[in-house]
């Protein structure tokens, strides 16, 4: 590339050495502690070169300043860091406070070892010195004999802690009862029977209702009704009736009545045990026939021959009368 003087083409020799403060020919910008760095660049053709200059000076850190305070076992100090390039560094120290130990002391006990714990006040480290063995237990024994229906046993009891456990075990005694009547049985209810040990425990059982004491009465049987046996208890009354037996009927004796001449004659039965009686077997009375003579014509009233009695020890008689309610034709 060349420039115009006196109307005339100059070409400016070719010098890669050439500086122009540009993005164009940036390499690294300036940081903290570092200037910016250019490319060289030939200012006759505009080629940059692989060579590098610095130009400018460092930005130089900016620094926040923050103060720890010291802690029982840190120093203090305060840092400072770059807010652009995170440099840092710490100046300004002061010494650790060092702990502020507050001591409790915790006594043993039967099973746990006692010590000394130290605990700072400002940060709450802590730290445990001066172990002391456990005590041990101490025991104080109670035996608790068997009862009729609970084993025994043999209490361990410790009079410092109050812990305890049981061993030493014996077996219960058992009941020994003995048994009362305490209600008797009838023949409507059970009975009761009481089982009472020495100790106070008891307890009953049913006692199975009696039978029944019956007595028996017989009812004969009747002619005409059933005869039966009551079967009654003596003790609670109680009753039934069973063993029936079928009537007897009657046993008739019979008495025979003869006809008369006006009376019928029958016959009268009558039972020998109860008196019952009817009468039966009926027979006519002894009045004979009407006869009609043949020698009357009507309207002439007939003529009646009746015997006037017929027993077989008598005579017979007879009478002729005339009837006066007959007529021709009643014959």
């Amino acid at each position: 590339m060349g420039w115009v003087s006196d109307l005339k083409i100059y070409n400016a020799p070719h010098d890669p050495h050439g500086m122009i403060i540009d993005e164009t020919y940036l390499k690294t910008p300036a940081d903290c502690e570092h200037a910016a760095v250019y490319y060289y660049v030939c200012l006759g053709c505009g080629e940059s070169s692989q060579e590098t200059y610095e130009y400018g000076a460092p930005l130089g850190h900016e620094f926040t300043e923050t103060v720890v305070a010291p802690t029982c076992e840190a120093d203090g100090y305060t840092q400072h860091t770059c807010s652009r390039c995170d440099y840092n560094y710490r100046d300004q120290f002061t010494e650790a406070t060092g702990h502020q130990y507050q001591t409790v002391k915790t006594a043993p006990t039967c099973t746990a070892a006692g010590y000394t714990t130290h605990t700072c006040a400002v940060c709450g480290q802590s730290y445990v010195d001066s172990i002391v063995e456990a005590l041990g237990h101490t025991y104080e024994d109670v035996v608790t004999a068997p009862t009729h229906d609970k084993m025994g046993y043999t209490t361990h009891t410790c009079k410092t802690c109050g812990v305890s456990y049981v061993d030493s075990y014996t077996e219960a005694l058992g009941h020994s009862y003995t048994q009362t009547v305490t209600k008797e049985p009838t023949c409507t209810e059970e009975g009761v029977i009481t089982f009472t040990c020495d100790c106070g425990e008891s307890y009953t059982e049913a006692i199975p209702m009696r039978e029944h004491s019956y007595e028996a009465v017989v009812t004969e049987p009747t002619c005409e009704e059933m005869g039966y046996t009551t079967y009654t208890c003596k003790d609670c009354g109680h009753s039934y009736v069973g063993d029936y037996q079928n009537p007897k009927g009657h046993d008739y004796a019979s008495v025979v009545t003869e006809p008369t001449c006006v009376t019928m004659g029958y016959t009268t039965y009558t039972c020998k045990d109860c008196g019952h009686s009817y009468m039966a077997d009926y027979v006519d009375a002894l009045w004979a026939t009407i006869m009609r003579k043949p020698s009357m014509h009507p309207p002439a009233p007939p003529m009646v021959t009746r015997n006037m009695c017929a027993r077989p020890a008598a005579t017979p008689t007879s009478a002729t009368y005339r009837m006066p309610w007959a007529t021709a034709t009643s014959w």
